[in-house]
């Protein structure tokens, strides 16, 4: 691949609910270690950068020495410590500001987000095919961008392009492109028409059930 690839992970300290949560052990690794691993895991991939506050980067290089030249430990600007109001892009934005890195891909991941999806290099891959700007990983529950992983082109980070406050709806998606992929279609639609017509008929009959309750007593169940 011809693109130059990094690796970033946000990395404060200081925390309010947690403290120091970043370094919590899970599984024998700091959780900041399981971020910098995945990472590194990718063969596009050979150094990763750790935003961290300005008082807490000597200490924390040292802390991840055993990582060679692949983990470099960045002061964020600071304003960022500490400030509610900052959002990621902003700590990525400082990033670029401070350090001037070269790179045309930048790949994070927050350490206090564990989960994290498989196969990274062939997301990388498909980011690069398809000439993609922005890649995230959503919360399924609500539908907000998720700190598990996310992609940034060059650009996106120089111009602030992105925002916090995407929302997504995970939804199963069949794209009819052959005679196959139209019956696939027809039977998951007639088994959601079937399956919502079962759900209203439940509800009816828990609907009539309850006024029958309601008008008769108990024996009426």
């Amino acid at each position: 691949m011809d693109k130059k690839i990094i690796g970033f992970v946000p990395c404060k300290i200081e925390s309010k609910r947690l403290s120091m949560k970043n370094l919590q052990f899970l599984h024998g690794k700091m959780l900041i270690e399981t971020a910098i691993d995945y990472l590194l895991s990718s063969r596009y991939i050979d150094i990763v950068y750790v935003s961290t506050e300005a008082a807490k980067a000597d200490w924390l290089q040292d802390l991840l020495g055993h990582y060679g030249d692949s983990v470099k430990v960045v002061r964020r600007s600071g304003n960022l410590d500490n400030n509610p109001e900052a959002w990621m892009i902003d700590v990525y934005y400082d990033f670029f500001k401070m350090e001037m890195p070269e790179f045309d891909i930048m790949v994070t991941t927050n350490a206090d987000a564990p989960l994290k999806p498989l196969n990274l290099d062939g997301i990388i891959e498909r980011f690069v095919e398809y000439g993609s700007w922005e890649f995230f990983t959503t919360n399924p529950d609500t539908g907000l961008r998720s700190g598990a992983l996310n992609i940034y082109t060059r650009n996106v980070i120089e111009k602030r392009l992105t925002s916090q406050l995407t929302m997504s709806l995970p939804l199963e998606l069949i794209d009819i492109h052959t005679a196959t992929d139209l019956k696939d279609a027809s039977d998951k639609l007639a088994f959601l028409y079937s399956k919502s017509i079962r759900q209203r008929d439940y509800e009816n009959g828990m609907k009539r059930t309850a006024q029958d309750q309601e008008k008769y007593g108990s024996s009426a169940l």
